[in-house]
């Protein structure tokens, strides 16, 4: 059965995948529709480049991955999107290659889970920014330039500090909890992975449904902007608007 509005979209969506997460403002929440939105906009708009998102965990077992896993889910229909680590021993020229790779494979998003330390990193800069990126292939000595029109990069880490020229280029979503151990606290749905599997059909059809009444609507856009994201930000904010979900920060 198909919805009736996109309030009663937005309604399933809140009840079957959010319900259970912790987040700490109503900008974060917030922020984590963007990135839900985000695979779906890049795909049917002009606006393929979008900010890094980073959620941040204050502590182990408050679903971070999750969150980041059950984007990948629902618009890809594989759990646990291909993950990176981004620590201080990993220079440059390794970051850049592993991510060359997962562009000439078209893996559609990157997920750099548990960030050590500060996010400054150049070559996400250069990734964000460069819709051909050119390197050596990873493994080889083979150079290659791989279309980048799409690719979502988000992470996951604990006391990140976001530095240079990456708080302009950020989304960050922020969780919290009170609870010592956050795992142990009650679900409405246990066993997230599962729960997000056995609807992933309706979750979809749900956020799609929203993107077409919005573009029913005149895909009306916001004054707000993000970093250099001036298409997608505008485009983002008009829908999240137009759902009643107010605008981004």
């Amino acid at each position: 059965m198909g919805f009736g509005s996109s309030a009663d979209a937005i309604q399933y969506l809140e009840d079957e995948l959010l319900c259970d997460m912790l987040f700490k403002a109503p900008k974060d929440k917030l922020n984590y529709w963007a990135l839900l939105f985000t695979p779906i906009i890049q795909k049917i708009t002009d606006y393929h480049r979008a900010p890094f998102f980073l959620v941040h965990k204050p502590k182990r077992g408050i679903g971070a991955t999750a969150m980041a896993d059950a984007v990948y889910l629902i618009n890809y229909g594989e759990w646990s999107m291909p993950q990176m680590t981004l620590t201080s021993k990993r220079d440059e020229y390794q970051v850049s290659n592993e991510l060359l790779g997962h562009l000439e494979r078209g893996t559609p998003m990157v997920n750099f889970d548990d960030i050590q330390g500060s996010l400054s990193h150049k070559t996400i800069v250069k990734f964000q920014t460069d819709m051909n990126p050119r390197g050596r292939a990873l493994g080889s000595q083979r150079i290659i330039e791989v279309p980048n029109p799409y690719t979502v990069l988000c992470g996951t880490g604990k006391n990140v500090m976001v530095r240079d020229d990456m708080p302009r280029r950020t989304v960050e979503i922020v969780l919290h909890s009170e609870l010592e151990y956050p795992s142990t606290r009650p679900l409405k749905h246990p066993g997230f992975k599962e729960h997000v599997f056995a609807r992933r059909a309706r979750l979809l059809s749900a956020l799609l449904y929203c993107v077409q009444q919005w573009g029913l609507a005149g895909a009306p856009r916001s004054e707000n902007k993000v970093g250099e994201y001036y298409d997608w930000s505008t485009a983002m904010g008009g829908l999240l608007k137009f759902l009643g979900l107010d605008i981004l920060d």
